[in-house]
């Protein structure tokens, strides 16, 4: 290991490592400088069923962001995450720092206010390090998910209202959505206000190919954490 002007790089035969690393048997990010991330973090759902969070904290993972709820996108029939509360509360005990998300499929602003306090009811109160996440991108049947053709103005309509509402509750506010999504479907200025969460799988450990500032990157949907049965995504922040 060594600092320089207050970064940390790990060394191999003289040369820094880069991308995801497991050293001295916990997991790290190095960006293809060999600059260490500030953190390393997953997201998980009740798809990952039961996780050791102990395990995952001593692997070397700092954040989770836990699926809260979700839309259908034929039916737009809102739904919750049955492990939601029992990933936050184990996360936290472990000292995982913690986020949520709540994947939208609304078409207008009332249905973005009733996912927001979805959101809020399910969290009752419970603390968070990281913001509730809108989760927008496009469905698994695109175009016919119900809100796949909304305009951009609409798209804008409903992130603001449903992130000013978790915003009025005391929670921080952010986005989730791909790369393309941000750049073809989403006016990009008006989130300067929010966190960006972004997911972009590119290769050999390249960062993305984004001119705009983000938050988070979300970097594979393949990874493997000690103590999260089969794959998971992985998230970094630099």
């Amino acid at each position: 290991w060594q600092e320089l002007d207050g970064v940390t790089y790990f060394y191999e035969n003289g040369y820094p490592v880069t991308g995801l690393r497991r050293i001295e048997g916990k997991l790290y990010y190095f960006d293809p400088q060999g600059a260490r991330a500030k953190a390393l973090g997953i997201d998980a759902s009740y798809y990952n069923e039961h996780i050791d969070w102990k395990t995952v904290k001593a692997a070397g993972i700092d954040f989770a962001i836990v699926r809260i709820g979700g839309r259908g996108w034929t039916s737009g029939a809102p739904y919750g995450d049955l492990r939601t509360h029992e990933y936050l509360m184990e996360a936290q005990d472990a000292g995982v720092k913690t986020g949520v998300y709540y994947y939208t499929a609304a078409i207008n602003t009332r249905e973005a206010m009733e996912e927001a306090q979805a959101a809020l009811r399910t969290l009752d109160g419970i603390q968070l390090e990281l913001p509730i996440f809108i989760d927008m991108e496009f469905s698994g049947e695109n175009p016919r998910g119900r809100a796949d053709r909304l305009t951009t103005a609409e798209r804008m309509e409903i992130i603001r209202t449903f992130c000013e509402t978790v915003r009025h509750a005391g929670y921080s506010a952010g986005i989730y959505s791909g790369q393309y999504f941000y750049q073809r479907t989403l006016y990009y200025p008006a989130l300067s206000g929010y966190t960006i969460w972004m997911a972009n799988y590119t290769y050999y450990g390249q960062l993305p190919d984004f001119p705009e500032r983000y938050d988070i990157w979300q970097f594979t949907e393949r990874g493997t954490v000690p103590g999260v049965p089969g794959r998971v995504d992985l998230n970094v922040m630099f």
